[in-house]
This record gives structure tokens, C-alpha cells and sequence, in this order.
């Protein structure tokens, strides 16, 4: 299995690389090598290094405002994944942990890897601390609230889509190279029209991730979904959260999910300095 890892970090987000991925990387299947490509405006000193199991490659990029990178996500990934020869691709979003596994874990994850007919994501972990958590439709999917025949084509049955619970974090996700291919590309048509239709000329709220929900949603829940992912519950506090103890973010605070193997948005300080 050829295993490329991609991670964008520019700007203060770096400063999430060397604190808490560069210690957690060894987690992530320990048995195997491994390629990682950073993404970055910097993070140089990493260029060519072996550490790990990980040979790092860094691939510089301009610090475009937010959220401009995360819209363009896809095809970085696509593009360089094509430039190494990479087959088998993990995302993770620069404020990851990777918790350590056993292997028969990373054995599993491995095969289901090698078997999926598909991309893998995770649901969003907001549905671990609330069941019945439900997202605001003009949030999420601003689409619905414009009636225009070009862009009737992305709005969805929020209805639908709210009964699956199936709302998927575009933070964290992995495939074969031609999935993550047909994918770009087809986040690049709607992010396409999307900028260019007069009615629009807007970048939705969260970005790929809207428009990645929406494709699933369009072509029938297609994407792999399992808990991979678990957040610090008071990043998004509602009074309804279970406090959980996070104390240790380096541990999963839901155990009883043998799934989860991310750790994500414990630390949003960081983010909120460029958003």
C-alpha cells in the first residue's frame, strides 16, 4: 500500500504542525512507510527529512485568505498526490491528533482501505455529544434560499438530509487516488458555478465541506461514513453537550467508539487569529 498523507498548514497554522501532528504522525499506521506532503508557506526545515516512517516532502503555497485554501482543498490533494505516484491518500486538517492504536486496529483500517469502492470521511462528531443535533439549512446549504434555474441543481431535500444524520467533516478524509480525483472535480464544477453565476458569487459558509455534502446528498449517501473524529465538546458549546472530560486531548474521550483514532478542534484559538 502506497500511503501518501497531505496536510496544508500556512500562516498560524503551522504552529499546529510541530505541536501536536509532528508527535502524533508516528501513531498513524506505525507498520507501514509512509510519504507525507506538507503543504505550506513554509515549514522548509522539514523538506526531505525521514522521521517515523515518514518521508517529508514540503510543496510551498501562497497564504491565501480563508477560507480560499480549503476551497481549492481537493485539487491541492489531487495534484500532488499525482506528483508522487501516490495510491492510497489520508487528508487531516492541521489541528489533528492521531491517537495511538493497536495494530490489529491499523490492520482493519488497512483492508478497509484497500476494499473501499468509494471515499471514507468521517460524521461529523457534533452527532457523538447530541444525537438529535440538527444544522441550520441557510447556514449549511445557503443554495436552498436562492431560486435561480442554474443553481436549482445544487439545492437539496434538507428534510432528507437531516434524517440521515449523515453530515460529513471534509477535516479528515481518505481514499484511492481516483476517488479523491472525481471528487475534485466535481467540487471544481460546483465551486465553478458557484462564483460565477450571478446570483451567487459567493464561496458557501464551510466551503468543499458544503459542497461535498451536498454531492452526497445528490447522489444517494454514496461516501463511506464511520466515527473517526472526536472534538473538545466546548468548541461547539450548546448547553445540550454532555460535558466530557478533556483534560488529555491526546486520548479519545469516547472510548466506547473503538473507531475514533482523530482528535480535532481542541484548540480553535489558533484558527479564530486568521478567520
Amino acid at each position: 500500500m502506497n500511503i501518501g498523507v497531505f496536510y496544508i498548514a500556512t500562516s498560524i497554522y503551522k504552529e499546529y504542525f510541530y505541536k501536536y501532528f509532528l508527535p502524533s504522525m508516528k501513531n498513524l499506521f506505525p507498520n507501514e512507510q509512509k510519504k507525507l506532503i506538507l503543504i505550506s508557506d513554509g515549514l522548509n526545515e522539514y523538506d526531505n527529512e525521514y522521521i517515523d516512517n515518514y518521508n517529508i516532502y514540503v510543496e510551498h503555497i501562497i497564504n491565501f485568505p480563508y477560507p480560499i485554501i480549503n476551497l481549492t482543498k481537493f485539487q491541492l490533494v489531487e495534484f500532488y498526490a499525482k506528483k508522487y505516484g501516490i495510491d492510497t491518500i489520508l487528508y487531516f486538517d492541521a489541528d489533528t491528533i492521531i491517537f495511538k492504536k493497536n495494530n490489529e486496529f491499523w490492520e482493519n483500517l488497512k483492508t478497509k482501505l484497500l476494499n473501499a469502492n468509494n471515499l471514507i470521511f468521517s460524521y461529523h462528531p457534533n452527532y457523538l455529544y447530541n444525537n438529535s443535533f440538527n444544522f441550520e439549512q441557510g447556514l449549511f446549504f445557503p443554495f436552498n434560499e436562492v431560486d435561480n434555474d442554474i443553481v436549482n441543481q445544487f439545492k437539496i431535500d434538507y428534510n432528507d438530509f437531516r434524517n440521515h444524520k449523515s453530515y460529513i467533516m471534509t477535516s479528515f478524509f481518505m481514499g484511492k487516488y481516483k476517488y479523491i480525483k472525481e471528487y475534485a472535480e466535481k467540487i471544481y464544477n460546483y465551486a465553478k458555478i458557484g462564483l460565477s453565476t450571478y446570483y451567487l458569487r459567493c464561496i458557501p459558509f464551510f466551503s468543499d465541506e458544503t459542497y461535498l455534502n451536498i454531492i452526497n446528498h445528490k447522489e444517494g449517501y454514496k461516501l463511506l461514513l464511520d466515527k473517526y473524529i472526536t472534538i473538545n465538546p466546548y468548541t461547539y458549546y450548546s448547553e445540550d453537550y454532555e460535558e466530557r472530560n478533556i483534560n488529555n486531548i491526546w486520548k479519545n474521550n469516547f472510548p466506547e467508539y473503538e473507531s475514533i483514532f482523530i482528535n480535532q478542534k481542541f484548540n480553535i484559538n489558533l484558527k479564530n487569529i486568521i478567520r
